[in-house]
This record gives C-alpha cells, structure tokens and sequence, in this order.
C-alpha cells in the first residue's frame, strides 16, 4: 500500500516508518484512541496506552500478537508447552495448557472479545492501529483482564476506491502476501475485504537426521468489513474475519535426560538405560549450544490444523445529541488439531496430539451520554456463553513410567530394539469439558471537578458459573489401564475394566473409585477503578488510579490420576496503585511515565500435585504476592529527519507466600520436576524483571527529494523463570534482539523496503519444560533477512 505520514504514538515505544517525509510535528501528533469506549485523544486518556499505527506493524514485520514485545514496553511472551500461548504484561500471566483458560491480557479486535488466547493468531494484518491498555481493564473490558487489554482497530472501508497488494521473502524461503480492496458498494453502504497467507520458511533442523526440516509456515487470514449508514443516527458495522493454520509445529531442543537408571526395580533400570543408549547412538544426548537451527522430533508429521471464524455486529444508535446506544454481538468458533513434540529426542518419549472446539457467544450493550459539559457517563450489561470441549491424546513408551509392561506386552522384557516398540501403545487421552457463562453489569462516571481536575469512578459486577468434567484415560489397547490395575489398583482396590474408561480415580475414600469427574464453580466479583486526573497546562497531565480487577477461577488440563487434580483454581484479585504523567517537554520531545504497585490475591500458577503414584501436574494459587513497578518511555525528534524512540519497564514482582492453595488446601508447593520448595521471596514465572525497547530512524533524500530512510531497533528482555520454583534449570537467560531495515519509495505507487530481524544472530530461548524422560527447550528463530514490496492501485 502507499505509505502515508504516520500518526501519532503520543505514548509507548514506536518506530516511525513511513517512506514519506515527515515534520516534527507529524512525528509528535496526537491520535485518537478508543481506550475507555469513547473517541478521545490519548494524551487525555489517563492511564498507561501504547498505540501503534497499522503501517508500523507492517514495517517491523508484527504478523502476530507475541511479535508486540518488540515495541511494548512491559510486554513478554513465553510459549507453552503444548501449543497455547502466554501473554504477559507488567508480570500478570500465567502458563496453562487448557483451552478454556482466559488469557489475563484480553484481546479484542474493534472491542468484539475473543476471549481465549489460541484465537489471537491473524489478527495484525491490515489494521488502523493496536491499543494496548496496562494495568487491570475489568471495569471496562470484563473480567480476566487484571494484566491489561490489547484492542486491534481494524481498517475501515472509506467513500473512494481503493486497493493495494503487499508481498514479500525472506532468507528461510517464507513468503508472505497481504492485500486489500475498499471502497462505496452505494451511498451508504461501504466494505472493505483484506487476506493474507503465510507460507514456508522452514528453519528447524533435525540433529539426527540430516536434511530433515521443520518450520513451515501454512497460514491464511481474511476479513470482510461491511459499513452501512442506516439513517443519520444509526449505522451498523459487520466483521466477519478467519484464519487456518496448517503449518508445522515446533520441534524442541533437549536439554537433558531426566530419566532414572539406579531406583533399584530392575525393569525400571533396563528403561532408563534403554532411552539413555537411544539418545547417545541419536547424537541428542545433550542440547546443542547456541544453534537456535538444531532440535529434534520423531518422524510424525508435526502439523497445525487449526482454523478460527468470528462474526460480529456492531449496532450505534444516536438516541439523541446526548446519549448513543451501542450493541456489540458476536460468535467465535475455534477448532483445534496440532501434533506436538517437545521431548527433544528423534523417538517417541511423548508425542501429544491435541484436538478441541471452542464456540463462544457475546453480547454487550451500553448507554453512553454527557450531562452537561463536564459530566460524562456509561451504563450497560454484558453476557457471554462459552463451550470449550478438548481432548489431549499422548503416546508414548514410558521412558520415566512406573509401568514397564507400556514397553512390551505382559511378561515380554523390555527391548534394546526401537523399531519392536510400538509408537502408538500405550496411548492415553486427557479429556476436558468446560461450559462458562459469564452475566455483568457495568457503569461509570467521569466528572470535571475545576477546569483542570477530573475525578473518575467504573465499577462491574460479574457472575461466573463453570460447569466442568474431564479425566484421564485409557484410549489405547489397554495396556495403560492393565499397568493401573496392577500398580494403583492393587493399592486402591479399583478395576479399570476398559479402553476408553476413565483412570482418574477419587482416593479420599477406600477402596477407591474411578470415573468422569464432574464438578461446578460459582463465582461472583466487584471489580472497580476510582482515579483522578490533573492537566496542569496544554502540554502536562497528571494522573493516579486505583483498581481491582480479578480473572476467574480455572479448571486445569491435566493427565488427572488422582481427582484432586482436576480441582479448579480460585479467582484471583489484583489491587492496583498507579501514578503517571504525559508532557510535552517541547516542540520535539514526548516523555510520559509511571510508578505502579500491584497486591496479588490467589495467583493461578502451574504447579504439581502429589498423588499415589508421584508428582503429577496440577493447578495452584499463590495466596499473596506483589509487583512494584516503573514504566517511562520518550519520543525526541531532534531535526527534522532523525526520530528517536526509547522506553523500558523495571518489574520487581515476588511471591509473599511461602505455600500454595491446591485443591482447597494450603500446601507445600511442588515445582515442575518434583521438588519441595518454599515459594516466599522467588519471582514470577514468564516475568523478567527489566525490558526495554529503543528505535532510530534517520530519512534522507534520494533524486531531489526525501524518500528514503534507514533504521535500527532493539529490544531486550532480562532473566526469567520459565517455571514456577526458581529452579536455574528453568532459568531463560537475557536477550537482545536488534533489526535493521533500509527502504526507499520508487514512485507514488511503489516502496521497496530491505529487512534483517535478529541481524546478530543471538541464540536466545523462549520456553523450557520437563517432559517425559526429558527436561527440553524452545528456541526463538535465528538472524532473517528479507525483502518487501509495496504497491498501491
């Protein structure tokens, strides 16, 4: 598309790309962001927002929601282990492998929720711009959102045609293609259609077998927007938008074996020798350093099927000068199969295959109006509706079991031959079943106290029904369920009499009983914001807020053997204290900032559970922890063709308890590897403690006029635990990434942009884990580089 000068992002880290000439003053103007519902400028928003323009996603090439860490200050992303994603702003996130787990950083594209982070792919393409709001947004955005809310505001159809193509490749051989067509269907009906596709770009290695690859990407998104001025004062607004995913899983690199050669049972011995000897003739007896390139999988193909559709329609009715009535209804259905290896070996320690639905119904509705000129009010209701059904199958052959006999049939001994083991027995199946309804109400009030004072007030109330049932189980020949029969059975005097039949067993009475756990968690909240705002002059705002947020309880997906483990979470509350200020230092410098304090109530975390026959993973809550924080970023425009953007988040969030509530109870808490450990005074899992952004741009004349430029940007993100406990062998190390670009526009139509992201090739890792028999990692892509083309009809 043609470049156009940039609007402004008065807040928050950016990068200026347009291939046009631009002042300071186009550098360092103001948008207007629809932060709290209403049209405003976000210099007079007063909380914490990063905005960021459509043509600078484009520019740094963000395709997708964790590719913000390059320009959000506080913002961090961890992969987890099985193919869910973890969005984390100032320290609020957690890793949860359920479906039906609400991400604490809702995403909202032209504010229609999707409320599920397994949604949020394709969303970055052909957008006006991104709000990012910090900080807990229940009063406005609902519940779950105690990290804060991410808004995509989609580009709209205008009165004039038009059309523009965009396309690109990179050194992987990905390539990529956006485009758009808009314009007048008639005088009042308007619609714009944009797709985009990814495909290629394979850059996973295999450690084992040489030529082996893995990495490609397969990706398709579309969205129709349809506009239609009904009369003077209503209008409607149809998205229909969609993705499907069909690219290649991402293999793990191993770190170590974890598996055991001397517990004294013999069977279990000759196991662990067996996947040790394996590993060493693989050559992935231990990771390979700094080659971000190097992992390894097995020989099943390691593919997405996923694929998502929403519908949503946004009805604004002028009832009259003063009051507008809003509708924003909408139907999100999300469908899931992926197969994943994250043990780091060429065999089967464990290979998931994960498969769900999700279909999700929203309705709000709200009564905006003045009073006056200084009085500013809202008033409505929300309800959503949420089926969330999956299934996680795993195979395996038991490399840290309990069960020798999962390697061969009863009384076989255990084979030093890997093609006599059967990498589809035993085989096991997690099922998950989660019905959510979610009923609220929600007000507000702004009042102008003097010229330059306003005081601020929201409050919601949410009720939350979660009707739930799940368990593991035998979906194999049965041989899991024979080896729970002999171990656990013989124990707990239960049978397991089938295939298909739940294991999970209730062990609070004996003799013990297996079956479908069912169980219900009610919940109700108040979650509000009070805060006032001072404009000392034209150019200074200051602010401070107080808010409580909270995100629901949560029922974890878990391999349940005991049905304690399928014991939901308690909502957690978040308290939050913030100070800020937005200035205007001069015609050329933008600095804003704040000081913030968080009081955490229950945090959901990840952890382990003990049970009859170990340590397995379960869902707990921290009863007390808390952030203390400082955000501050700054636009300079020192001459008329040099724009410098700088901002950073420090975090100092700490566990106070020293145990965790699981299953109701306070208990000594368990990390990921079965380790005791005292959790008072250890940091947040996914939350480094310092993360800061920078950007330069320098614009320069070519053929007697200014259209050209060339830019750097950087972006680091300090130490993190990957999981909960402090272990340092789940400590992500520190990282700096740095990109380049160079572009030059060739005429009114036509731009050319030259790109490297990671030009320096820092190895750098995303995600560790312990899995079965192996303790692995995630690593990020290695140093790209690519060329785009941008044309406008």
């Amino acid at each position: 598309m043609k470049m156009t000068l940039p609007k402004l992002i008065a807040v928050g880290i950016t990068s200026t790309l347009s291939l046009n000439a631009f002042s300071q003053s186009a550098f360092l103007e103001e948008i207007v962001v629809t932060a709290q519902k209403v049209e405003e400028s976000i210099n007079d928003v007063p909380m914490s927002i990063t905005a960021v323009t459509g043509e600078q996603l484009e520019n740094r090439g963000i395709t997708s929601v964790e590719d913000l860490t390059k320009i959000v200050p506080g913002f961090s992303f961890q992969p987890a282990p099985y193919g869910n994603q973890t969005f984390n702003l100032r320290g609020i996130g957690n890793i949860d492998d359920s479906l039906a787990s609400s991400a604490t950083v809702a995403l909202y594209i032209d504010q229609a929720p999707l409320p599920y982070s397994v949604m949020g792919q394709g969303l970055a393409f052909d957008v006006e711009r991104v709000e990012v709001l910090k900080g807990p947004q229940g009063t406005l955005f609902g519940q779950n959102s105690t990290g804060g809310a991410i808004n995509f505001i989609a580009n709209k159809p205008g009165d004039e045609f038009e059309a523009g193509l965009r396309a690109g490749t990179d050194t992987y051989g990905e390539v990529e293609f956006t485009g758009h067509i808009s314009g007048a269907l008639s005088g009042n009906v308007g619609a714009r259609l944009a797709v985009m596709s990814q495909s290629g770009g394979a850059w996973q290695k295999s450690q084992s077998r040489p030529g082996d690859e893995l990495g490609d990407k397969d990706f398709a998104a579309a969205r129709l927007i349809l506009d239609w001025q009904a009369s003077d004062n209503l209008s409607f607004s149809l998205n229909l938008n969609g993705w499907d995913n069909q690219g290649d899983t991402q293999a793990a690199q191993l770190v170590r074996s974890t598996v055991n050669t001397n517990t004294g049972n013999p069977a279990l011995d000759a196991v662990g020798g067996l996947v040790l000897s394996l590993e060493a003739a693989a050559g992935t007896a231990g990771a390979p350093r700094e080659n971000s390139e190097l992992a390894d999988w097995n020989d099943t193909p390691l593919k997405n099927d996923d694929s998502f559709s929403q519908a949503a329609l946004t009805a604004t009715y002028d009832i009259n000068d003063d009051v507008t009535l809003t509708s924003i209804t909408s139907s999100s259905d999300y469908e899931q199969f992926i197969l994943i290896d994250v043990d780091g070996t060429p065999f089967n320690h464990l290979t998931q295959r994960q498969k769900g639905t999700i279909e999700s119904l929203s309705q709000e509705l709200r009564l905006n109006g003045t009073a006056g000129e200084s009085t500013r009010w809202m008033l409505g209701a929300n309800y959503s509706k949420d089926d969330v059904d999956m299934n996680a199958f795993a195979s395996l052959f038991g490399t840290n079991s309990f069960f020798p006999n999962l390697l061969a049939g009863p009384g076989d001994p255990p084979s030093n031959d890997v093609a006599s083991l059967d990498p589809t027995i035993p085989s096991v199946d997690n099922l998950n079943r989660q019905d959510i309804t979610t009923t609220g109400l929600f007000a507000g009030i702004d009042h102008s106290l003097t010229d330059s004072l306003t005081a601020r007030a929201s409050v919601r109330y949410t009720e939350i029904e979660n009707n739930f049932e799940g368990c593991f189980r035998d979906t194999g020949d049965g041989r899991f369920a024979t080896a729970i029969n002999g171990f656990v059975g013989a124990i707990a005097g239960f049978t397991v009499e089938n295939p298909g039949d739940c294991i999970t067993a209730d062990f609070s009475t004996m003799p013990a009983t297996a079956g479908l756990v069912e169980r219900t968690l009610d919940e109700d909240n108040v979650a509000f914001r009070v805060g006032l705002d001072w404009v000392i002059n034209d150019d200074d705002l200051i602010y401070a807020n107080i808010t409580r947020g909270f995100k629901s309880g949560a029922f974890p997906n878990v391999p349940a053997i005991d049905a304690s483990q399928n014991s939901p979470s308690p909502q957690e509350e978040l308290l939050a204290y913030e100070l800020g200020f937005k200035s205007t230092v001069s015609d050329s410098l933008l600095i804003d900032g704040s000081v913030f304090f968080y009081d955490y109530e229950n945090k959901q975390l990840t952890g382990s559970s003990p049970t009859i026959i170990g340590n397995l993973r379960a869902a707990v809550s921290a009863p007390e922890a808390e952030v203390t924080g400082l955000e501050i970023s700054a636009k300079w425009a020192p001459t008329d063709n040099l724009f410098i953007s700088l901002g950073g988040t420090y975090l100092d969030a700490e566990i106070i308890s020293s145990e965790v509530f699981r299953a109701g109870a306070l208990q000594q808490a368990i990390d990921s590897v079965g380790n005791n450990v005292d959790l008072a005074g250890t940091g947040f899992p996914t939350t480094p403690d310092l993360t800061w952004q920078a950007d330069v741009q320098y614009e320069f004349s070519l053929f007697g006029s200014n259209n050209a430029y060339v830019g750097l940007s950087a972006n680091y993100r300090d130490d993190a635990q990957a999981q909960l406990g402090g272990n340092p062998e789940f400590l992500i190390e520190s990282y700096t990434l740095i990109d380049a670009r160079l572009g030059v526009t060739v005429n009114d139509n036509l731009s050319v942009e030259l790109w490297g992201q990671n030009i320096t090739d820092e190895f750098y890792v995303t995600s560790k884990q312990s899995v079965i028999g192996t303790l692995s990692q995630l690593t990020g892509r290695p140093a790209t580089f690519g060329i785009t083309l941008d044309y406008e009809f």
